[in-house]
């Protein structure tokens, strides 16, 4: 990897007013050494409508005012990191839609808020890395407005304790089992933050995810 500072070839998808965080990790799992790598934690601290740079530790100049990504080899224990850091140009807007599908199987009712119930949804269509994190965001926002129907502007602020390859799954479909920890107030008022854990068991995969919503007033 260049140790100088790396954009990431990330754009603002369809009508979307920030840059995706799960681009912005598949991004950075580009840059890795080919040796196979496993995701393990990623921070957000805001939003972004432009383009990002990465820099792993140990570079000089480096920021991480967007945030941090987090990968292990399988060889190697050592955790690397990678600071993200914004830069002044506007990333382009592409058309492009999500490729996976979500359906929800099981679960407590519209309206439930903080039920501790677990909820199990199937998940199809997934061929990569960001697939497989693209179907894990886009299940627990849909969870939010099921939950939480007035709820708006949710995105995502972390991953902890994550064990996902970054390689091809092992199968294009499965289900998903999610489980709601601990909702927190927000630093402004109305904003609430989530904590949730999740497993793949067709994968053998779990890890911990945290959001950032709204509640609409009214």
């Amino acid at each position: 990897m260049d140790q100088g500072k790396n954009s990431l070839d990330v754009f603002l998808r369809g009508e979307r007013d920030y840059v995706q965080g799960t681009q912005i990790i598949a991004r950075v799992s580009e840059v890795l050494t080919p040796q196979p790598h496993i995701f393990k934690q990623a921070e957000f601290h805001r939003k972004t409508v432009n383009l990002v740079a990465c820099k792993p530790d140990g570079t000089a100049g480096i920021s991480d005012d967007l945030g941090r990504v987090y990968f292990q080899s399988v060889s190697n224990p050592e955790l690397k990191s990678f600071a993200l850091s914004e830069l002044s140009a506007i990333a382009p807007r592409v058309d492009l839609p999500v490729s996976v599908q979500i359906v929800r199987r099981s679960g407590p009712d519209s309206g439930s808020a903080d039920a501790p119930d677990s909820t199990v949804w199937d998940w199809s269509g997934v061929s990569d890395f960001e697939d497989m994190l693209n179907t894990i965001v886009q299940i627990i926002r849909a969870e939010h407005s099921v939950r939480w129907p007035e709820c708006s502007d949710i995105w995502l602020t972390g991953f902890r304790r994550c064990n996902l390859p970054v390689a091809k799954p092992a199968c294009d479909e499965g289900s998903f089992e999610l489980f709601l920890g601990r909702r927190l107030a927000g630093s402004r008022v109305g904003s609430f933050q989530t904590i949730w854990r999740f497993n793949l068991p067709d994968l053998g995969l779990s890890g911990t995810s945290t959001f950032t919503f709204m509640l609409k007033e009214g």
